[in-house]
């Protein structure tokens, strides 16, 4: 194993440039002087120094070891500039073992530094080769002088014994050269091992070779490779199994004659075969050679009329069967056939031939009708048969032809009776006995066995099939059992039966029109009345495809009934309503009416008045609604569409659910509307803690004369921010916050809600759902970029919230809607539901609504210190103000790494705590932030490069998406260039969703436009190199809108870093690198400022 010894507290001392002196106090005096003695003698050869894209020398070498062919390869790192030693390596064994410096390392060194002085010569002794080098090279010349001696046709011929009764093969194997005397193989075992070694082994005087595939004749070198392939399966090969107290033992234990091929490899054996010499051991134990022959054997049977009864007589041949392939063995022409397979009832009738050791059988009078009946097809169709004085057809019975009588002489009972028409007679098929010698009974039977099934019982006091107390089958028997019987005979059905009707087809019509305020619906049935129709759709059950109404008739649930029965649910319909002769429900159905007058196959007739309205409210959404002049220039097209639609919600008295694809700024749009609506009294937004002051953020960048109030901090703190609130205000708070502020809320009334990450609400028990539906709001939107068509308790529990009582109660709409959608996979309801919704939901992807070249839209998320976290940040800054206070200039231009390590741990403290102290316990802000967009992001079906300088950051998040079942990849500067390249290809291939990235590693070079977010967990300074980051996925192959998203807590060094970007970028460029932390031009001031 080798490893890189990477050097984090070995600071150069003095100079910038590496220097001999450095390297003896780096690796020490002792190795040191080895290292000299290694260069002083030439050991030091093909050294190589390039640059890496970071500017970092990578130094490799070559060191001879103390034998002549042991050569070690050292690898070292120095960093710019300067010339730090970074990271080295040996692939010696003192360095594997010790990881310190070592000899060949010094040496490397020791050449590096004196690389432009003229270079000692190497030695000229002469080296010999290896001892036991020598020996092992010797074995080929072995080898190549038995090839030298004479080419060889070694062959290899079967001897097979076929085990008839088990349908397999016994073979052993004789060697020798062609056309000279063959020795039996005595030991297949040893044979293979010999090739496999390529080990000599003598079989007699004439015959001793060198064991290679070549040393074969061509022909028969496929029959050898197959018996190696044979011994090396220790499946098929294995003769012994375990036994207690006994070792397993295998084939290869104990000398092996024979091979067994069973019936399953038998086409294999024979097709390797078929072109060689073999021979079959006959049923008396003599060999004698075989031929292979495809087709048909010659088998004959011959039947002849004697004396009371017949005289059959039969000549078959034994067989073995394949997979594909039966195989015939014809002793007297010594050919084997190969047929297809023949069928099982042949080989039950060649296998009692063949065992009955008997040519001639005699069969009487009495047993020639069953004879001609099941035995003579089989023989007719599969051998050559002569018959004298026998006529087949003259023992078959007549085909008969059927009546079927039906009845019901009672409520739920169905009686039928089956009769077989001869020409002699009628019989019940249910009394075989009667004239049994006359009727074709199996045909009877099979008639039989088509009757039956249909009814429940059999009533053998009249001999005859009932059906009681089974609506299923009654149904099924109406529906499509006397259709089926008709088709295969002459059905008489009594006239009580016949009143047994079956309604399919039901055509119902709905009137629509429009009465003061609401819509007024009236129905009519033109086949059953409205009580009945009720009575089927209260009872409803998609999964049935009947009903059985009191009168005893059957309703098919078509169509329209399903159509019928979705409409009742999806206007909340009850049942009085239902019967009643007009029923009015809510304006904001008339879109869901107005499209099922469209596409529903419901006959939907729609007054004046309601046709009317449809088109007032299609006006209203297409008004030009007044963009406020300040935010105007910077919406695009379709965000100026999604506030006309905002907008045209809130005029109609509605609600909504805007549910954009990440990144297309839903929140710019919700703003938007806040500054167009001129009489809006107070405002609330809801969205996870983590996004409270991004929603700050926004409406500082796009609104910042706009009022908002965030309502945070303590219960004391949040109750005052309440209670002082504006009466236009906009308050921002936490669904955790809402919770505990719930008392207050509820005593307050505001003319618009909008909830954020609205998935947060989909289980409506709990208190962040309720709380959010308790708000006393005029106007109610919700958001999310998650797509919901699969999750469908959230769709009501939302709907629930925007439009209250649109779905019913959710055991309703779980019943009606979710149930036969997700598990059952009904498109009808799915239709249906997907009508009901969409007036009131708006989503747009990407893909749809950018159609210029790929943006790349670049995003800061905030996320704010709480608790444990704020305090050991806090501590941690009064620290360092203190160290910097108490410093002089020149102890601070002393003590320039450790400033420098300081930076580094208020950032890591800003990452995640845990990244400096093991046993913290808290939460931390920016790893929630970040597992958010990522689930939120996965979930819409996104690819995502995660991007960190601290791969002990990386390691904490990637524990957190074990943890929650979540795929990814992860690349660091350890990972090696072939897994690198493979984990790209991988990325730009697979659905892994997450590509997480140390900077450094994989901060550029890499092509993964698989991706099209990009998330910066602790940004980099630099923005160039943070730009190279990000263009890892925002480069000429990707398709789509790459979001880059920067996370940022408010308050610390990271959101000062921002500011100091935009001020004094080239300061800020130098903080990170430690370029400017051992810059005269960075002072104490400068990054007291910063903190």
């Amino acid at each position: 194993m080798r490893y890189m010894l990477e050097c984090k507290d070995k600071e150069m001392e003095g100079g910038s440039m590496l220097t001999l002196e450095f390297v003896r106090a780096f690796i020490g005096e002792k190795m040191f002087a080895r290292g000299m003695q290694e260069y002083t003698e030439a050991n030091v050869f093909n050294m190589e120094i390039t640059e890496n894209d970071e500017h970092y020398k990578l130094i490799t070498a070559n060191v001879q070891g103390e034998e002549y062919y042991s050569v070690h390869v050292v690898n070292i790192e120095l960093s710019p500039q300067n010339e730090w030693i970074t990271k080295m390596s040996c692939d010696c064994e003192y360095f594997d073992y010790r990881h310190t410096p070592c000899k060949h390392i010094a040496a490397v060194l020791i050449a590096y530094v004196k690389r432009d002085e003229a270079q000692p010569e190497p030695s000229l002794r002469k080296k010999h080769t290896d001892k036991s080098f020598k020996e092992f090279l010797s074995s080929y010349q072995a080898h190549t002088s038995n090839f030298l001696e004479r080419p060889l046709n070694i062959i290899l011929e079967p001897e097979i014994s076929p085990k008839f009764r088990n349908d397999m093969l016994e073979v052993g194997f004789k060697i020798g050269l062609l056309n000279e005397h063959l020795y039996s193989i005595q030991n297949i075992t040893e044979f293979v091992e010999n090739l496999d070694g390529e080990k000599s082994k003598k079989y007699g005087k004439s015959l001793e070779f060198t064991h290679t595939l070549q040393a074969f004749h061509p022909r028969y070198r496929p029959l050898v490779q197959y018996l190696v392939d044979y011994v090396h399966d220790e499946t098929s090969y294995s003769l012994y199994q375990s036994i207690p107290g006994y070792r397993m033992m295998y084939a290869a234990d104990l000398p092996r004659r024979t091979i067994t091929v069973k019936s399953y490899a038998i086409d294999i054996f024979w097709d390797t075969i078929q072109n060689l010499p073999f021979n079959i051991k006959e049923s008396y134990g003599i060999l004698q050679p075989y031929t292979l022959v495809d087709g048909q054997p010659s088998m004959s049977a011959s039947i002849e009329k004697v004396d009371e009864g017949y005289q059959f007589h039969t000549n078959v041949l034994p067989y073995i069967t394949g997979k594909k392939h039966s195989y015939f063995f014809d002793e007297s022409r010594q050919i084997l056939y190969r047929d297809v397979r023949t069928s099982q009832s042949l080989r039950k009738l060649i296998d009692y031939f063949y065992s009955a050791k008997s040519e001639n059988i005699f069969i009487g009078e009495d047993d020639i009708a069953t004879f001609a009946k099941n035995v003579f097809p089989i023989l007719q169709k599969n051998l050559t048969v002569q018959a004298k004085g026998f006529n087949p057809t003259q023992y078959l019975p007549e085909i008969p032809t059927f009546e079927i009588y039906l009845d019901m002489p009672q409520d739920n009972l169905i009686t039928g009776e089956l009769f077989a028409i001869y020409s002699h007679g009628k019989y019940n098929v249910f009394s075989p006995s009667e004239n049994a010698v006359n009727r074709d009974l199996f045909f009877e039977k099979n008639m039989e066995y088509f009757f039956s099934p249909w009814f429940s019982a059999y009533d053998p006091t009249n001999s005859r099939m009932a059906l009681t107390d089974d609506d299923d089958k009654v149904y099924r028997f109406v529906k499509f059992g006397i259709l089926e019987m008709q088709a295969k005979a002459d059905v008489f059905i009594s006239e009580s039966l016949k009143k047994l009707k079956l309604h399919s087809q039901t055509r119902i019509s709905i009137g629509v029109s429009v009465n003061h305020d609401l819509l007024q619906l009236n129905l009519i049935s033109d086949q059953i009345n409205l009580k009945q129709l009720n009575e089927i759709l209260s009872k409803y059950d998609p999964k049935k495809k009947y009903y059985r109404l009191k009168s005893g008739e059957f309703v098919d649930i078509d169509e329209n009934i399903q159509a019928l029965a979705s409409f009742k649910d999806a206007m909340n319909l009850s049942n009085s309503q239902f019967t009643s002769s007009s029923i009015d429900v809510p304006a904001y159905r008339a879109s869901y009416l107005n499209q099922l007058a469209e596409t529903s196959i419901l006959d939907i007739q729609a007054k004046e008045n309601f046709r009317q309205l449809i088109r007032n409210m299609k006006d209203i959404e297409d008004i030009e609604y007044t963009i406020p002049q300040e935010i105007e220039p910077i919406l695009r097209p379709y965000q100026k569409k999604g506030f006309r639609w905002l907008y045209a919600l809130k005029e109609n008295h509605l609600g909504g659910l805007l549910a954009d694809e990440m990144g297309l700024g839903k929140s710019i749009q919700i703003i938007s509307l806040l500054v167009a609506w001129k009489d809006r009294k107070r405002a609330l937004i809801v969205c996870p803690s983590s996004l409270v002051y991004n929603w700050a953020n926004e409406i500082n960048k796009f609104m910042p004369n706009m009022h908002y109030t965030m309502i945070s901090g303590f219960a004391n703190i949040r109750k005052e921010l309440i209670r002082t609130s504006l009466e236009n205000d906009i308050l921002i708070t936490s669904y955790d916050a809402l919770k505990r502020d719930i008392d207050i809320y509820r005593t307050m009334e505001f003319s618009c809600q909008v909830i954020d990450e609205a998935q947060y609400i989909k289980n409506a028990s709990t208190l962040a759902a309720q709380s959010v539906k308790a708000i006393n709001s005029r106007f109610r939107i919700a958001l999310t970029g998650t797509p919901i068509e699969n999750r469908l308790s959230e769709l009501w529990s939302i709907f629930d919230f925007i439009l209250p009582g649109f779905f019913g109660s959710y055991q309703k709409f779980r019943t009606n809607y979710e149930l036969p959608i997700v598990r059952d996979h009904d498109e009808f309801l799915e239709a249906e539901l997907q009508k009901m919704v969409t007036p009131f939901i708006l989503r747009r992807r990407k893909k749809d609504v950018l159609h210029d070249l790929p943006d790349k839209i670049e995003d800061v998320y905030y996320g704010k210190l709480e608790d444990e976290q704020k305090d050991l940040y806090e501590a941690r800054v009064q620290r360092f103000k203190l160290m910097l206070q108490k410093q002089s200039d020149e102890e601070f231009k002393e003590n320039k790494i450790a400033v420098l390590a300081e930076l580094t741990r208020l950032r890591q403290l800003c990452c995640d705590p845990h990244l400096i102290y093991d046993h913290y316990k808290g939460n931390s802000a920016k790893k929630e932030l970040c597992l958010d967009i990522i689930e939120n992001a996965i979930e819409e079906g996104h690819k995502i490069l995660l991007f960190s300088q601290f791969t002990s950051m990386l390691d904490t998040l990637t524990e957190e998406f074990d943890k929650k079942g979540i795929r990814y990849h992860k690349l660091v500067g350890s990972t090696p260039q072939r897994e690198r390249a493979q984990m790209v290809e991988s990325f730009q291939k697979d659905d892994v969703p997450i590509f997480c990235i140390s900077l450094k590693a994989g901060g550029t070079g890499l092509n993964l436009t698989a991706a099209d977010i990009v998330i910066h967990y602790d940004p980099w300074w630099n923005t160039a190199v943070e730009n190279q980051a990000s263009d890892r996925a925002h480069r000429i192959g990707q398709t789509n809108v790459v979001n880059v998203f920067r996370l940022i807590i408010k308050d610390t060094i990271e959101e000062r870093i921002i500011q100091l970007q935009k001020e004094k970028s080239n300061l800020a460029d130098r903080i990170l690198s430690g370029e400017g932390v051992s810059s005269a031009t960075l002072s104490r001031q400068d990054l007291l400022e910063l903190l």
